[in-house]
């Protein structure tokens, strides 16, 4: 159990172009957004002599969207990965993509998320004295998000 805080340092992002699943780091990640369910919320009020308040249920499920920042590298031929996501979010291609989260300090054990999205948007930020980043925001479109059903090892190499 994850106690006293862990860093997200050392979480990791990957997507597969090959079936069986075979995974392509993304490496210089410097931050995630894990997929999310999010529920639409559905009145369900009936009038009553009791009381007046409004109730709600849950409805149907968005799926929030994923996404992920890198240290840019604009040259093809050092970053391979970034070069076939931006060309990936070109074609509207369907890839499989894994998160990885450390559950423990010493980066060993990890939480995965994997689910299928396609790149939404490729978003360079060059400002002038900061360091050079990409977003690559991702739009959900399988047909669920699977967990790991407990921590394990690192399926990302």
């Amino acid at each position: 159990m994850a106690t006293g805080g862990v860093l997200g340092n050392g979480t990791k992002a990957a997507y597969s172009i090959t079936s069986p699943l075979s995974w392509v780091n993304v490496p210089a990640l410097v931050d995630i957004s894990v997929p999310t369910y999010v529920a639409d919320k559905v009145n369900i009020d009936t009038h009553s002599v009791s009381n007046n308040l409004h109730k709600n249920m849950a409805g149907m499920i968005t799926v929030g969207d994923p996404g992920f920042t890198v240290l840019a590298d604009f040259d093809p031929a050092t970053s391979a990965a970034q070069a076939y996501l931006r060309a990936a979010n070109k074609a509207g291609t369907s890839l499989w993509f894994r998160f990885e989260i450390p559950t423990n300090r010493a980066k060993t054990l990890f939480w995965g998320v994997e689910f299928k999205a396609t790149v939404l948007s490729d978003e360079p930020a060059v400002p002038i004295a900061d360091k050079q980043t990409r977003r690559f925001n991702l739009s959900f479109d399988g047909d669920a998000i699977y967990d790991d059903a407990a921590a394990g090892a690192s399926e990302i190499s």
